[in-house]
């Protein structure tokens, strides 16, 4: 049991790929914090403190100070892998993936037709988070146009300072209306 509850040769296991960045830091910030808790529960229990002496002073319960100090450190809370009902299809999936084939509908219908019993709804998250891992994705970000309260400004500031909208280097233009265009080069 203390084994599943933290590793002893100090490595931190591998957090998936997929986390988001505040995620991330939310587990660094709180991985902190069981470390300082348990840094102090050690140094009490070297000057000669009992488990129960310790857990009120450290607002813990008796027996997670005691099963702290039998693991050897704070518990790392890890969730075992789960199976996807995609596992078996994986190796087709990537494959028309790299042939090309981006339509979740697609694919859905032709894993279908090898035996696959999900939703739709699943394939089209795989192929959200493979287009989100892939390099050759198409943005999806779309430039908008400056609104009306930007567009004096956009004229006052001198144009070398101004970033570039995606999709390559523009040019302001006025046309004799006046009215404010973004055209590209």
């Amino acid at each position: 049991m203390a084994s599943d509850m933290a590793r002893n040769d100090g490595t931190r296991p591998e957090p998936p790929a997929n986390t988001s960045p505040k995620l991330e830091c939310l587990r660094r910030s709180r991985r902190h914090q069981c470390s300082e808790l348990y840094s102090e529960i050690l140094q009490l229990r070297a000057s000669g403190m009992t488990p129960r002496q310790i857990a009120p002073r450290m607002g813990m319960s008796v027996r997670t100070v005691e099963r702290w100090l039998a693991a050897g450190g704070e518990p790392e809370h890890r969730r075992p892998p789960t199976r996807s009902v995609l596992d078996s299809f994986q190796d087709y999936l990537e494959l028309r993936w790299q042939e090309g084939q981006r339509n979740g509908s697609q694919l859905w219908t032709e894993i279908k037709r090898r035996g696959f019993e999900g939703s739709k709804a699943t394939v089209y998250r795989w192929t959200a988070a493979r287009n989100e891992r892939s390099s050759t994705a198409p943005s999806n970000s779309r430039w908008r146009p400056p609104s009306r309260r930007n567009c004096p400004w956009l004229l006052s500031e001198d144009p070398t300072s101004l970033d570039e909208p995606p999709g390559g280097s523009c040019t302001i233009c006025t046309k004799p209306r006046r009215s404010l265009q973004w055209r590209a080069n």
